[in-house]
């Protein structure tokens, strides 16, 4: 394989990963959701909501978060934080349009 490729293969596994909480949590439906991630900044509550469990929350291993994602959690925090930001106004408008009397 050669550099070029190599580069590329990289580039793309890296864009693969960008933001993978805020778009895992804005696809899944809202029953099958982790308690308390939900509204605004969904992505990086569920990547706190993975950091905070390893090792300690029965429901985070329920959920099958072990120690082999946290580092990848660590990666996407920033980049979900990104994303998050970038789909803060959807967010808030479907977030009032379902609280709306």
């Amino acid at each position: 394989m050669n550099l070029v490729c190599k580069i590329f293969l990289s580039l793309l596994l890296v864009i693969g990963m960008t933001g993978c909480g805020t778009v895992a949590t804005h696809l899944m439906p809202a029953s099958q959701r982790p308690p308390g991630v939900g509204g605004v900044y969904r992505g990086t509550k569920f990547d706190s909501f993975v950091l905070s469990g390893i090792g300690k929350s029965k429901e985070a291993e329920v959920w099958g978060y072990g120690v082999v994602f946290g580092p990848i959690v660590v990666c996407d925090f920033p980049f979900s934080i990104v994303a998050d930001t970038l789909m803060l106004p959807f967010d808030a408008f479907s977030n009032n349009s379902t609280n709306a009397p």
